[in-house]
């Protein structure tokens, strides 16, 4: 039995969070490309996802109250990990938009 037996669903959340959040900021700086909006995106995304955790914690509590804490964790990592990812792609390409 190996202890890391439930945590599949969470990596597969966090790849998920790494695909979209690169898809939807490559669409908004494809389509505003004078403006941030693909910033604004991911930093209200970690925001929100910062903001889970008291909530995760303090009125959830118990059980579920980790589960959804983990998933805002791995949420967190996907955003950080596409977020940076986009603008590594950004910074490479010169035509990139």
């Amino acid at each position: 039995m190996d202890w890391l037996d439930g945590f599949g669903i969470f990596y597969i959340i966090g790849g998920i969070t790494i695909i979209l959040v690169f898809a939807i900021s490559y669409l908004l700086k494809k389509r505003f490309p004078d403006k941030q909006f693909d910033i604004i995106f991911a930093l209200s995304l970690i925001l929100l996802c910062l903001a889970s955790f008291p909530v995760t914690m303090m009125v959830i509590g118990g059980w579920e109250g980790m589960g959804y804490g983990f998933i805002g964790f791995f949420v967190l990592l996907g955003t950080l990990i596409g977020m940076i990812a986009h603008q590594l792609v950004k910074i490479s390409r010169k035509s990139y938009v």
